[in-house]
């Protein structure tokens, strides 16, 4: 019984030492001489796992770039709740006619650990510009703790 205890509490510090550990060092987008692509691509995907367990607002202050729109991500299930969101650096209005012709430019995919719900979230929308990042946005899922990140292609 007591070896069973110690290697279950082994166990967990090495799988919990394993996770916090990041590959990689966060680089600025100076180190990227300016491409906003590379620095997405290097820091959002290369180094994804770095994020898991954060909240959206650590990736917000690493990001350095102002996000400009957002879109929700429905759950496949529901319709009343968001499963994370889509940010972009970009206004939506050009980065949904980079979509439609096939080019997805700097769109960063942040699942969250638990789902938003839909009401609160479209009640802090812009009217005029429902997809605008904003403040009240911003601080509305700074707290939310990622689940998954990543870029889209």
């Amino acid at each position: 019984m007591k070896n069973t205890i110690i290697i279950v509490v082994t166990a967990v510090c090495i799988s919990s030492f394993a996770k916090a550990q990041c590959p990689s060092q966060y680089k600025s987008i100076i180190d990227f001489s300016n491409d906003t692509t590379a620095f997405v691509n290097y820091n959002f995907k290369v180094r994804a796992n770095c994020y898991i367990g954060k909240t959206l607002g650590d990736v917000l202050v690493d990001l350095k770039i102002p996000v400009k729109s957002y879109l929700p991500i429905i759950d496949g299930l529901r319709d009343d709740i968001y499963n994370g969101v889509y940010i972009h650096l970009y206004p939506y209005n050009v980065v949904r006619k980079q979509h439609y012709e096939g080019n997805f430019i700097n769109t960063i995919y942040i699942e969250f650990e638990k789902p938003i719900d839909e009401n609160a979230l479209d009640a802090l929308e812009d009217k005029t510009d429902p997809n605008k990042w904003t403040y009240q946005i911003e601080s509305f899922l700074k707290s939310q703790k990622i689940n998954e990140i990543g870029i889209v292609q």
